[in-house]
Protein backbone atom coordinates (compact mmCIF):
# COMPACT_ATOMS: atom_id res chain seq x y z
CA UNK A 1 0.00 0.00 0.00
CA UNK A 2 2.34 2.37 1.02
CA UNK A 3 4.32 1.73 -2.08
CA UNK A 4 1.64 1.94 -4.47
CA UNK A 5 0.40 5.85 -2.64
CA UNK A 6 4.31 6.75 -2.39
CA UNK A 7 3.79 6.06 -6.41
CA UNK A 8 0.57 8.19 -7.25
CA UNK A 9 0.31 10.88 -4.61
CA UNK A 10 3.80 11.11 -2.90
CA UNK A 11 5.84 10.20 0.28
CA UNK A 12 3.88 12.57 2.79
CA UNK A 13 0.68 11.50 1.18
CA UNK A 14 1.44 7.83 1.85
CA UNK A 15 2.65 7.96 5.22
CA UNK A 16 -0.27 9.88 6.51
CA UNK A 17 -2.61 7.34 4.86
CA UNK A 18 -0.65 4.45 6.88
CA UNK A 19 -0.36 5.98 9.92
CA UNK A 20 -4.06 6.72 9.65
CA UNK A 21 -5.39 3.21 8.68
CA UNK A 22 -3.15 2.16 11.64
CA UNK A 23 -4.99 4.20 13.43
CA UNK A 24 -8.32 3.13 12.80
CA UNK A 25 -7.79 -0.63 12.28
CA UNK A 26 -6.15 -3.37 13.81
CA UNK A 27 -3.37 -5.74 12.07
CA UNK A 28 -3.57 -8.96 12.04
CA UNK A 29 -0.20 -11.22 13.33
CA UNK A 30 0.46 -14.89 11.74
CA UNK A 31 2.57 -17.84 13.53
CA UNK A 32 3.11 -21.34 12.46
CA UNK A 33 -0.47 -22.32 12.92
CA UNK A 34 -1.71 -19.44 10.53
CA UNK A 35 0.63 -20.90 7.87
CA UNK A 36 -0.74 -24.38 8.89
CA UNK A 37 -4.51 -23.39 8.55
CA UNK A 38 -3.42 -21.48 5.29
CA UNK A 39 -2.21 -24.97 3.49
CA UNK A 40 -5.69 -26.49 4.91
CA UNK A 41 -7.93 -23.70 3.19
CA UNK A 42 -5.94 -24.26 0.12
CA UNK A 43 -6.89 -21.34 -2.74
CA UNK A 44 -4.92 -21.25 -5.77
CA UNK A 45 -2.83 -18.66 -4.17
CA UNK A 46 -0.97 -19.77 -1.04
CA UNK A 47 -0.23 -15.73 -0.08
CA UNK A 48 -4.44 -15.72 -0.49
CA UNK A 49 -5.00 -18.79 1.65
CA UNK A 50 -2.47 -16.70 4.19
CA UNK A 51 -4.77 -13.81 3.87
CA UNK A 52 -7.97 -15.95 4.66
CA UNK A 53 -6.44 -17.63 7.42
CA UNK A 54 -5.16 -14.57 9.20
CA UNK A 55 -8.75 -13.00 8.57
CA UNK A 56 -9.97 -16.10 9.99
CA UNK A 57 -7.69 -16.25 13.20
CA UNK A 58 -8.91 -12.66 14.26
CA UNK A 59 -12.38 -13.01 13.99
CA UNK A 60 -12.39 -10.52 10.96
CA UNK A 61 -15.89 -9.64 8.88
CA UNK A 62 -14.76 -9.61 5.32
CA UNK A 63 -11.75 -9.29 3.57
CA UNK A 64 -11.76 -6.34 1.22
CA UNK A 65 -10.29 -7.13 -2.24
CA UNK A 66 -10.97 -6.21 -5.54
CA UNK A 67 -10.04 -9.69 -6.80
CA UNK A 68 -13.27 -11.51 -4.72
CA UNK A 69 -12.86 -14.76 -7.34
CA UNK A 70 -9.36 -15.21 -5.65
CA UNK A 71 -11.30 -15.69 -2.00
CA UNK A 72 -14.20 -17.94 -3.34
CA UNK A 73 -13.05 -21.01 -0.81
CA UNK A 74 -11.81 -18.75 1.83
CA UNK A 75 -13.74 -19.69 5.18
CA UNK A 76 -14.12 -15.39 5.54
CA UNK A 77 -16.14 -13.61 2.79
CA UNK A 78 -14.67 -11.61 0.62
CA UNK A 79 -16.28 -8.40 -0.21
CA UNK A 80 -14.97 -5.05 -2.92
CA UNK A 81 -13.56 -1.80 -1.28
CA UNK A 82 -16.67 -0.05 -2.62
CA UNK A 83 -19.19 -2.35 -0.60
CA UNK A 84 -16.98 -1.83 2.77
CA UNK A 85 -16.68 2.29 2.36
CA UNK A 86 -20.74 1.75 1.85
CA UNK A 87 -20.85 -0.44 5.10
CA UNK A 88 -18.85 2.26 7.03
CA UNK A 89 -21.18 4.79 6.29
CA UNK A 90 -23.91 3.08 7.34
CA UNK A 91 -22.79 1.86 10.17
CA UNK A 92 -21.31 5.53 11.32
CA UNK A 93 -25.00 6.96 10.47
CA UNK A 94 -26.08 4.54 13.17
CA UNK A 95 -23.63 5.40 15.57
CA UNK A 96 -25.18 9.21 15.12
CA UNK A 97 -29.23 8.79 15.28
Amino acid sequence: LHYVLTKAAGRSVAEKTVDWLLSQFEVGSADRSVFRRAREIGLADFEDSVVASIAEANQCAYIVTRNLDDFGGSPVPSVLPGFFLQSLKVANVRKVN
